[in-house]
């Protein structure tokens, strides 16, 4: 990926240990990823960064990419 962040994601592409945003217009939401579900990313904390059935048409939300995940070892 581009080293210019942060950058638009689309959600098929994010992976565990991406940290990412959600943004509407002023609004923000973040986290590093910590699980993808069929339905869902979940941060660490347990915060829902994207749900594909209430936004996967985008409904006004963009998906960010904020810092990479880290390389696997």
């Amino acid at each position: 990926m581009d080293s210019q962040m942060p950058q638009e994601i689309k959600a098929k592409d994010v992976r565990v240990g991406m940290v990412i945003e959600r943004r509407k217009g002023e609004t923000r939401i973040s986290g590093r990823v910590k699980d993808i579900g069929k339905h869902y990313i979940l941060s660490g904390v347990g915060a829902l960064l994207w749900d594909f059935d209430l936004w996967y048409n985008g409904n006004g939300w963009t998906l960010f990419l904020i810092e990479d995940a880290p390389p696997s070892e």
